[in-house]
């Protein structure tokens, strides 16, 4: 049985649907099709990573929390990265940094409103999420606290070399830096106390001023997308959304029993043909991401992941929605999906978008405490969709 993945003014892909219940993606490069082990001193979780020019990653990743700090009798536990360059062993395919590494703290620091009114127990630097931009510079997306008055902890993103020194990894003339400081990601428009689970992606630029725009999918009800018009951090919303689609494809088409459905990855521009067989438009390219249905299990939060398409184009509506996830050599365990990035094939410079037999690498977190990656064909992740109307 044939489905196509054709939405409204794209060009049609046929690709097989079963309409199964659950997807396992597997290893490309692993012999036994399993996750592959990120290995690394001192421990990480939750990783994300990009596939550098020279073929080596930039990771960062979450380091375990075991710093603590105490502020008007209140104890915090400070949330730091580790940051480096790292390597696939070519035999084991085991990831892990190589040379120095560095530990990453930020934080705006805890003023009395946020160490009464916004007590989360957390301070500093956490959620790390890194895109490549279209110009080729690295951008991290983290959470931290805000400055703001109202909102606890927020959205922040900065080129990624204002923590870790990377010109020498990306080539011969080092891609501009769009945000050399960090930046918050202020939305003055139903703002939440703790921001966070903001999915970044480029698209054609709404406004019709550039080629293409960042853009910050904020939620998955009722759905949010914003951008910001300068550096300045102010988010301007691009639509309200249609909650009927949320409600009639999205969630319907999940397991039930969610505590919550929200963003787990950035959202990756995908051309609708392999590669070389024709050029990347507005009608063949559709944005995806993977998310989390959130649920309650033996007093734990567990993460059921499913892969998400929308249209590219303004405005950014549901196209459809995969099975639920399984990476293979993981089972049904505490898994926590942190980044989709491209795999970089040679000569290929921009890496802001791919192409259906093009590599992906999903970074998972499994249980706070141990990391992996798993490779595979992103038409891999589009099998049995069901498709929205």
């Amino acid at each position: 049985m044939n489905a196509s993945l054709e939405g409204e003014g794209e060009k049609q892909v046929n690709i097989p649907i079963t309409y199964k219940k659950t997807l396992l993606l597997t290893s490309s490069s692993n012999p036994f099709k399993v996750s592959n082990k990120i290995l690394t001193y001192p421990p990480i979780f939750n990783p994300s990573v990009l596939h550098l020019p020279n073929q080596q990653y930039l990771m960062m990743a979450r380091l375990p929390k075991v710093k603590k700090i105490e502020i008007e009798n209140k104890t915090f536990v400070v949330s730091q990265l580790l940051a480096g360059i790292a390597k696939i062993h070519k035999d084991i395919k085991e990831m892990n940094y190589v040379g120095k590494t560095t530990e990453v703290e930020y934080s705006r620091g805890i003023s009395g409103r946020m160490a009464t009114g916004c007590f989360v127990g957390v301070v500093g630097i956490e959620d790390p999420r890194l895109i490549w931009s279209p110009e080729g510079s690295p951008l991290l997306i983290f959470g931290t606290e805000s400055t703001d008055a109202w909102v606890c902890r927020s959205c922040w993103v900065v080129d990624a070399r204002y923590f870790l020194s990377l010109d020498d990894k990306l080539g011969d003339k080092p891609p501009p830096k769009l945000f050399p400081e960090p930046v918050e990601l202020l939305r003055y428009e139903e703002p939440s106390k703790i921001e966070k689970n903001w999915s970044a992606f480029y698209a054609p630029d709404h406004l019709g001023l550039h080629s293409h725009r960042l853009y910050f999918h904020a939620q998955l009800k009722a759905p949010r997308v914003w951008f910001l018009n300068d550096t300045s951090g102010k988010m301007h919303p691009v639509t309200l959304g249609d909650n009927s689609l949320y409600e009639n494809c999205i969630k319907r088409h999940m397991e039930g029993g969610s505590l919550r459905i929200h963003h787990a990855t950035p959202l990756l521009s995908v051309v609708l043909c392999k590669r070389g067989e024709c050029e990347p438009d507005n009608t063949n390219t559709i944005l995806i991401a993977i998310v989390h249905d959130q649920h309650k299990k033996k007093g734990m939060n567990w993460y059921r992941p499913y892969a998400i398409t929308w249209h590219r184009n303004y405005p950014f509506q549901f196209r459809s929605i995969s099975p639920r996830l399984f990476f293979a050599g993981l089972g049904a365990t505490l898994t926590y999906t942190t980044s989709m990035n491209w795999k970089r094939n040679e000569g290929v410079k921009d890496l802001s978008f791919g192409y259906l037999d093009d590599i992906v690498m999903v970074t998972i977190g499994l249980e706070d405490q141990e990391a992996f990656y798993l490779d595979f064909p992103m038409q891999d992740m589009l099998q049995d969709h069901h498709m929205c109307a």
